[in-house]
């Protein structure tokens, strides 16, 4: 199933300015064996009133199953700027490879690459492994719970100070159906360091979905991710709220 975004409603910070990507939220689901997924979404805007603003968008998804294996890409960028300034420069590319050993525990391993001018980030590299374990699963909706090790690089656009540290990556993913026409989702993140819990950051995003027809539907999440190390001048709390209407082929 293919959704494409018609309308979206941007209040706060844009989706890829997040300290944490979401990986969660991005999963698709599969009722075969052997599948594949696809999504690619691009757009350019520039509007001139006395000041000249250029919005770019771009977003891809590829997802494939095969058996117990399961591999993810995920790509995003977006800049904002005007002839004086960039608002938002920011973006990211994310590999994920899981293998499902029995119905209730997932291996995964992943790779990803960021970078955020609008938080001082000039490029952060991670590498990490772990496990995906089903904590619930009913009719009305499910749970799911990782944890995994994660080696962080990280290196700040002022200053170009570095960091290297051993992080502890965990998530608990949940998924309600309220009513026929409404479901919920939640992804929060926990990520400390292992030589010091004081040192963390956390990230929840929550969506709402309300089903108008088979097809359309209209959303609105909110998210807010706080990290205890930034640079100076960096708000150490950033919230975001987004809506939207989707439409599902």
């Amino acid at each position: 199933m293919k959704t494409i975004i018609l309308v979206v409603l941007i209040l706060g910070y844009i989706k890829s300015a997040a300290q944490i990507v979401n990986i969660e939220d991005q999963r698709a689901t599969f009722s075969d064996s052997i599948a594949w997924y696809e999504q690619v979404s691009l757009s350019a805007n520039w509007i001139d009133s006395g000041k000249s603003i250029l919005t770019l968008l771009g977003d891809a998804q590829f997802e494939f199953q095969y058996k117990n294996k399961r591999f993810l890409s995920l790509t995003s960028y977006t800049l904002i700027r005007t002839p004086d300034e960039e608002f938002i420069n920011t973006g990211f590319q994310h590999l994920r490879y899981n293998n499902k050993l029995n119905p209730k525990l997932t291996f995964e391993g992943f790779l990803q690459a960021q970078y955020n001018q609008q938080i001082q980030l000039k490029l952060r590299g991670l590498i990490g492994t772990g496990l995906r374990i089903k904590v619930v699963e009913k009719e009305s909706g499910r749970g799911h719970l990782g944890i995994s090790y994660m080696f962080e690089y990280d290196e700040e656009s002022k200053g170009g100070q570095i960091h290297r540290d051993s992080r502890l990556s965990t998530y608990l993913a949940l998924r309600l159906k309220i009513s026929d026409t409404v479901d919920f989702t939640s992804t929060s993140y926990f990520q400390p360091l292992f030589v010091d819990f004081s040192d963390f950051r956390l990230s929840s995003e929550s969506e709402a979905i309300f089903k108008i027809s088979d097809r359309l539907s209209f959303t609105s999440t909110f998210g807010i991710t706080y990290d205890s190390r930034l640079p100076d001048g960096v708000p150490d709390v950033i919230h975001r709220w987004f809506n939207g209407m989707k439409w599902q082929f």
